[in-house]
This record gives C-alpha cells, structure tokens and sequence, in this order.
C-alpha cells in the first residue's frame, strides 16, 4: 500500500515501514525519514521535538505517546504500545497527515468589532525550524502560551465576528466554582443570553454580554477529524468582565511567572536533582526516580484532591490555561463563614490593631498557611500576603478581601529565571516543578479576587 499524505509519499523507508514487518523504524535511526516522522508527532501531537532526523530517547518517546493515545497495539503478541514506528502506526501517521493536509484552509476566527481584542504576547506559541533537509517545520515551544482577550463590564455587550464558522458549535465557559454565568452568548436574530450555539454561516456577528464579574472563553468546538471522535476546542478568545468594586484598593501579589525548562533534557536533572531532594515525599520521590512525565505528576495530585471541591476547581482552571481573573467573592464567604479556626486569626489581629474603642479598624496581613482549620481553602488559596480586613463596630460588620496569584515556586537549581524569593524547603517541590512544565501544554497562572461582608457576632472575642 502506497502512502498517501505529501509529507510521506515517495519516502523509500517510510513506504517499506508501511508495508514490510522487517522494516519498521527503532530507536537510532537517521534520516530524512526520521525528520519526517518528528515533524508529523510535532504537527499531529505537539510533541515539540526537535526535528534533527536522529530517533533518540525524545522521539521514542513521542511515538509511544502518539500509539498509546491511540491504542495501536498488536494484539497478536502485546498488551501496551511500544515506541516503534511499524506498519500500523505508519498507516496511522499517514492517515491523520493526509486529513490534516486536505483540511480547508479557512480557520475559524474570532475577530472582535467591539471592543477591540487585547494581545498579551508574552511567548510564541509555536515556533518554526529548518530540518536537515531545509524544510520549515513547526516545533512546539516550552514557554507560556500567549493569549487573545476582550475586557467588557456587566451588563456590556461585545460584538465578535465569526469567521469561517459553518459547522461549529460556540460555547462559553465560564469556570466558575458555583457555576453561574460569567458572560453569555446572544446569537443573531436573538435576544435571549445562551451558553452555546451553532454556526451555519462563514461569517456572522454574534454578541457576548457581561454577567458577573470575572474571565470566561468563547470556545469554537468541533468534532475532531483524528483517532477518537471527540468534541475539541478549536478556536478560543478570553472574555473579562471588569470587576465593580470600584471602592475597593486591592493589593496583589507580585507574579513570578516562573519558566519551564527544556523537555527532556533539563526534565531529566530536575528529576535527578528531586530524588536527592531529602524533604520530597515518598511519592514523588519514587516519581523523580522514575523520570516520568510532568503530566503524570500533575495527574497524580490531582488524586490527592479527591473531596477537596474548591481546591480541584483551582487546579483544573491553572492547568486549563485560561488565566484572567476568578471571582473568588462566594468561595471566600463559604470559606470564612465554614472556618472557626480563621475567624479566631482574623478576630485576634483586629484585636490587636484596635486602639481603644476606634472603628473602623483596618488590618493588613499576611494569612499564613498555619491560620487554616478548613483544608480545601489552604490547598486553594495557600499563604496570602496581603490578606486585608475592615471591621466596623458601629455597624457590626467584618469585610475582607484579598488578590492573590496562583502558581508555582518550584526552588530546584535548573528553574533560575525568573529570581525567585520563595526558597522554602517542602515535601511538594517536585510537584510545583512539574506544574511550571504544565504551560509547555497550556497551564497558565491567575489571578484570585474575592470580597465578602460578615456579621462580627461570627468572630469570637470582638
């Protein structure tokens, strides 16, 4: 059988692996043939290989990602995927190349009319580089992804063209931990706010209005033309929703946008380095020993979240990537209010401030992990350093509110840019290592807001 895609045709030893059992391509293979491979798991898998015709440790590594995903096992004789390109996984490559080849060439696009779309270009999403043989191809980067958005206020109405659109369903994702809508869709010829529609023109303007405070996406979804039908993202534009606490002075953290490494070379010394590592647990100890993938650390803690609801939500928004802004408003009042163990830090620090019989009495300190009884808010918010709090004994209330940066201070050597002042010796480094590594596919830190008046009858001792 001829291979059929133009990346692959008429290549002598990717047409006989396609054919012959004897001819299949190993581990320190050289070639051409090997660039074409790395540049296919690049295009079809975002592997971000790179394309340097030797099949070492990171190509067969690729390849076993790119047959386990798919499940191409010979079931005459194994059980799991190897890291061999044989005749089916040839055939396979060939076919998805061929599908990606002939895919038409108009993109959906969200282009806004109003407002007008921010770009936050912070590194490229993909770069292009010349193989051996003087080709361009693309090789995923191991930087932050740069992302589109539009800011509106409540109530506001963006207007989006869509452009090549026939055949997508839209979508807002909101991301919301209570789950209502942060922004909705309004389709053409409507008035009524959705959460998703279809498209069944190439151009059309449709409007997206402002709910609540807070960052959702507009998702263009389609049905994916690979190895698993499924519904995926195609095209996405973040959407914030300015917030309306105008009055109040939020002081965030400093970001610190912390850089991965290169993947699998300076991976490989961060294990290295976390196996020496005498605080690390046992579990990712053994992980570290193993060398095993940033992913599959990220997919085991997320097991240790199981029954911690706030703190699985905080997770799964990081590793989304979305960024933005979470309106953090109900998570802080569930929190304060389910906390004893809180209200007697914060009771004992206005306390504290307080000059006599003065009101109000505002505080600002930094809540440290220790001030926690409820342990889904500690593995959501960790230590906030600019924890502030208001309280009016007039009126017998307490107000608080925080903005604080969620992401990951992994302190192992190979992790130096930037500088970073958080040099504290845990049992989790590893896994903070592992998290950085996650925006190589997508994560992306954000920031947490909220705000919340309680009664002071709640806070023991004021």
């Amino acid at each position: 059988m001829a291979l059929q895609s133009q990346l692959f045709r008429g290549e002598p030893k990717l047409e006989a692996a396609a054919n012959i059992d004897s001819a299949h391509i190993t581990r320190g293979a050289r070639g051409q043939h090997v660039e074409k491979i790395q540049t296919s798991l690049n295009i079809l898998d975002l592997a971000g290989l790179n394309v340097d015709g030797s099949y070492g440790n990171a190509t067969a590594t690729a390849v076993l990602n790119y047959k386990t995903k798919r499940k191409i096992i010979n079931q005459a004789y194994q059980r799991t995927a190897d890291n061999i390109v044989g005749k089916m996984t040839m055939v396979k490559l060939d076919e998805e190349m061929r599908a990606h080849e002939t895919k038409p060439a108009g993109r959906i696009e969200f282009i806004p009319i109003s407002p007008r779309a921010n770009r936050e270009k912070v590194y490229p999403k993909v770069k292009f580089q010349l193989m051996d043989s003087k080709a361009l191809a693309p090789v995923r980067t191991a930087h932050v992804l740069p992302i589109e958005s539009i800011t509106i206020k409540q109530g506001q109405t963006a207007e989006i063209e869509v452009k090549n659109g026939n055949g997508y369903k839209l979508r807002i994702f909101s991301h919301r931990f209570d789950s209502r809508p942060t922004a909705l869709l309004i389709e053409p010829g409507s008035k009524t706010p959705v959460t998703e529609c279809d498209i069944s023109s190439n151009s059309v303007i449709i409007k997206i209005r402002g709910m609540l405070w807070g960052t959702a996406e507009l998702g263009a979804l389609q049905y994916a033309e690979t190895w698993d039908p499924y519904l995926e993202v195609r095209e996405t534009l973040v959407v914030n929703v300015q917030d309306w606490h105008d009055d109040v002075d939020y002081d965030p953290t400093k970001p610190h946008h912390h850089e991965p490494v290169s993947e699998p070379d300076e991976w490989n010394k961060v294990c290295e380095e976390a196996a020496r590592d005498s605080k690390l647990g046992f579990t990712l100890k053994t992980m570290a020993k193993n060398k095993v993938s940033p992913r599959t650390v990220a997919e085991a803690a997320s097991l240790g979240l199981l029954g911690k609801r706030m703190a699985t939500f905080h997770y799964n928004y990081y590793l989304r990537g979305t960024g933005g802004v979470v309106n953090e408003d109900e998570n802080l009042k569930e929190w304060i209010e389910g906390d004893a163990h809180a209200r007697k830090v914060i009771a004992r620090q206005i306390s504290f401030e307080r000059r006599g019989s003065e009101s109000p009495v505002k505080s600002k300190f930094h809540f440290n992990q220790s001030f926690y009884g409820d342990d889904d808010a500690k593995s959501s918010f960790g230590g906030i350093p600019n924890f502030e709090v208001l309280a009016d004994f007039v009126m017998g209330t307490v107000e608080i509110w925080f903005e604080d940066i969620y992401e990951w201070h992994p302190t192992y050597s190979q992790y130096t840019k930037p500088v970073c002042d958080i040099t504290v010796e845990r049992d989790t480094n590893f896994l903070h290592a592992a998290l950085v590594q996650m925006k190589t596919r997508g994560a992306k830190s954000f920031q947490m807001r909220g705000r919340a008046k309680f009664p002071m009858k709640i806070f023991a001792g004021l």
